[in-house]
């Protein structure tokens, strides 16, 4: 079962996500969801590390 998590965002940040969705036709969960995906996978880089996921089923990336 997936794990949920709560984010407090300042407004323009706030705003930010929005606009992504918006022009990507995407939800600001799925936005949040490719961003932390994002983060994650560019840190395990840096750190040369590498641990597979499942494919999400959002089929646009923004």
């Amino acid at each position: 079962m997936p794990t949920r998590f709560s984010v407090v965002l300042d407004e323009s940040r706030a705003r930010e996500v929005e606009a992504l969705a918006r022009e990507n036709d995407l939800t600001e969960e799925a936005v949040l969801r490719q961003l932390l995906d994002l983060g994650i996978d560019t840190l395990e880089g840096e750190r040369g590390t590498d641990s597979p996921r499942a494919a999400e089923s959002d089929d646009t990336s923004v």
